[in-house]
């Protein structure tokens, strides 16, 4: 199941009564921002909190969120960066060939340790 993927923001709206911002997906779909350090144009990670709860009480309803890619990273081999490829340069998290290729739709619910929640 698919919890967290990487998604392109395509507008953002800051939020009045809260320190957030609305932020509209590639995916057409809305999540919220409370890092405000997303930017139109920006790649992030978009978490499905429906998804994440499913199975769970129906009386728990939260939004769907976005967060900056940087979550992602992990010790010094984990970290996100250009790769230099034959057919162009491409954003990769992880070392050589067994990195992970950042790009819109990319499944990171793994990666992210969500896998395994019951």
């Amino acid at each position: 199941m698919m919890i967290a993927t990487i998604q392109r923001a395509k507008s953002v709206e800051q939020i009045e009564s809260v320190k957030a911002t609305n932020v509209t997906l590639s995916n057409g779909r809305t999540a919220i921002d409370f890092s405000s350090n997303i930017k139109a144009g920006d790649l992030c990670v978009h978490i499905d909190s429906k998804k994440l709860l499913e199975g769970r009480s129906s009386q728990l309803d939260f939004p769907e969120l976005v967060v900056p890619l940087s979550v992602l990273e992990g010790p010094e081999e984990m970290k996100i960066g250009i790769s230099k490829q034959p057919w162009g340069e491409q954003l990769q998290l992880g070392p050589y060939d067994d990195a992970l290729v950042i790009e819109e739709g990319v499944d990171v619910t793994a990666e992210l340790g969500l896998i395994n929640v019951k």
